[in-house]
């Protein structure tokens, strides 16, 4: 068992194994699956360590699983998104010797309300969806989702259009069925 922590975008509180924590994230919490005990090094939890990774977020969308430079990393699908977007969080959890250097962007990146996202550079990363491995050059921007996945990733790809069959759970990539995750908040 382990206690509320008092520290601020923390861990705030793990429940026990199997259930879930949660911490504040940017005044919004994040839910948690815990699966096993590990390492505490990475969640600065003295009283217990438990291997946290991210579970389906609380907020309406349609979410994919995948990897970033190799890191397991929540994507949300976003059909009105011109560009692929990697959070700043995201971006700072890689490991130093996968994460690549930030070139710094000229052009103005909008956020769906017209606002200026404060975006910290442009890279080139490696995106894995299902068993596909795409190579692309994505914004690295201050965003609640780890990645967002734009028209770039979803209409432009060299195979083709990706294919979202929200009635069956899944989209198609380069020919492959990947499963999704929808959130719809019910009032």
């Amino acid at each position: 068992e382990c206690k509320q922590q008092e520290k601020p975008g923390k861990l705030d509180r793990v429940d026990q194994v199997g259930l879930q924590a949660t911490h504040d994230n940017m005044g919004q919490s994040v839910v948690y699956n815990v699966d096993r005990i590990v390492d505490n090094a990475d969640f600065d939890i003295d009283v217990c360590s438990y291997m946290i990774r991210r579970a389906l977020p609380y907020f309406d969308g349609i979410y994919v699983e995948g990897r970033l430079q190799g890191k397991d990393v929540m994507m949300t699908v976003d059909t009105g998104a011109s560009i692929t977007l990697v959070s700043s969080s995201a971006y700072n959890d890689l490991p130093d010797d996968r994460k690549p250097a930030l070139k710094s962007i000229t052009r103005r990146v909008r956020a769906a309300d017209g606002e200026d996202l404060h975006c910290e550079g442009i890279a080139k990363f490696i995106l894995e969806l299902g068993d596909e491995t795409l190579t692309g050059t994505f914004v690295v921007a201050e965003i609640q989702d780890d990645i967002l996945l734009g028209a770039d990733v979803l209409q432009k790809d060299v195979s083709g259009p990706v294919d979202l069959i929200l009635s069956e759970d899944r989209m198609v990539f380069r020919g492959k069925s990947i499963p999704l995750q929808q959130v719809l908040a019910t009032t």
